[in-house]
């Protein structure tokens, strides 16, 4: 199984130009992934700190989304779909993932409107870093993208609202959907 370091390292590459990526390892160096969690995470947090604040920043925010979206577990993705076709409408569909504490077991609708909710942060980077950046996060929107594309069979656009590493008590994302089947 690929590493988050090395799914970070290879989605910053495929989402930024040449010339930054170059600077971005020119800056920071190489890490083997065999280094400790803590020196992943760090080398993670500097190379964001490093581009959050460049003309770089959308590019590194699609990489952290497909980064994301490639740290979920296909068997996680199969089970959300068996949940969906198994449930009369939207409401008892959430329900069912809260059961299975998929997205963090706290689903609800507002608004016509997916919430989801992270009660902690189930990711081990931040966790490594003393003041992890909170642009890290988009990587769970990518991971909720993936998710609710993959069992709506459509494309889903999820924002970020606000995260733990933001200082709020929890993390939350809004998925903004279109699934008249369900309605």
């Amino acid at each position: 199984m690929i590493s988050g370091l090395r799914r970070f390292i290879n989605s910053v590459k495929e989402n930024m130009n040449c010339e930054s990526y170059n600077k971005l390892i020119e800056s920071l160096g190489y890490i083997d992934d065999k280094a400790s969690l803590e020196k992943q995470a760090q080398y993670i947090n500097d190379a964001i700190s490093l581009l959050e604040n460049t003309q770089e920043k959308e590019a590194l925010i699609n990489a952290l989304q497909s980064c994301g979206s490639m740290c979920i577990s296909n068997s996680t993705v199969e089970t959300a779909k068996k949940l969906y076709q198994e449930a009369e409408d939207i409401n008892a569909f959430l329900q069912l993932m809260n059961e299975q504490q998929i997205g963090g077991g706290h689903l609800h609708l507002r608004n016509g409107r997916i919430i989801v909710e992270y009660h902690t942060c189930y990711c081990e980077i931040p966790k490594q870093v003393e003041k992890m950046s909170p642009v890290y996060c988009y990587c769970s929107a990518g991971w909720c993208e993936r998710l609710f594309s993959s069992v709506f069979n459509r494309p889903v656009t999820v924002n970020k609202i606000d995260t733990i590493l933001n200082g709020n008590e929890k993390c939350v994302f809004e998925v903004v959907y279109e699934n008249e089947a369900m309605e």
